[in-house]
């Protein structure tokens, strides 16, 4: 019988370690998660985007300054768009002759009104009904001489 004993696998050596005692929780700051340059720059490129797509009335007030001469008159039809940008601030204006809600600061400068009996803007940019852009705006309480 001793023999068959000394043929087992147990031994003193085989025993897991004793565990050492618990260390108590210390507390400190937790550290910034690290930078991940790729998500800042999508990040950076999205904000970009979306400034972009829905341009300032600042930026279409000065688009169409670039269109309609001063005191002068032009239909959207014969308005030129050349760049995404010129598309975007076109864009906007369309909706503001549609919609007669116009903010002050191109009301300030143009009247924006809707000519749905007369041939639309039509171009490789898009094909909409066409409106008025009247250089001179809204200006209450000022004398035109």
């Amino acid at each position: 019988m001793e023999r068959r004993a000394a043929g087992l696998p147990w031994s003193e050596h085989h025993q897991a370690p004793t565990r050492q005692p618990r260390r108590p929780v210390e507390a400190r700051e937790l550290s910034a998660p690290p930078s991940d340059p790729l998500y800042e720059l999508r990040k950076q490129l999205r904000l970009e985007y979306i400034a972009r797509i829905a341009p300032r009335p600042e930026d279409v007030r000065t688009f169409l300054e670039g269109q309609v001469p001063p005191f002068g008159t032009k239909e959207a039809r014969f308005v030129e768009i050349e760049t995404v940008d010129d598309f975007l601030a076109f864009d906007s204006a369309r909706r503001y002759a549609l919609t007669g809600d116009v903010p002050p600061q191109v009301a300030g400068s143009f009247d924006l009104q809707p000519s749905p009996d007369t041939p639309p803007h039509d171009s490789e940019w898009l094909r909409c009904a066409n409106f008025v852009i009247r250089r001179g705006g809204l200006r209450k309480g000022v004398a035109h001489a």
